[in-house]
């Protein structure tokens, strides 16, 4: 199967993005994450490669250098 073909639950979904499920909805409705998709009347679910992609897209950050004592 294609990831494009894969739908992930939120359970996947919070193993792959640390945020809660309010902060997914505030980000969906400001076009900021992926949209879910209407399964059933109380299930939904996301596009594997679309989380995928979105987490490619973030910025990389980086761990403060250890400094040296002189």
């Amino acid at each position: 199967m294609d990831d494009d073909d894969v739908l992930i639950d939120f359970k996947s979904l919070e193993s792959m993005v640390p945020y809660s499920r309010m902060h997914i909805y505030r980000m969906e409705k400001e076009g900021k994450f992926p949209l879910r998709v209407q399964l059933g009347p109380n299930r939904v679910a996301w596009r594997l490669s679309e989380v995928r992609n979105w987490i490619r897209s973030r910025p990389v950050g980086s761990s403060p250098r250890p400094t040296e004592d002189a």
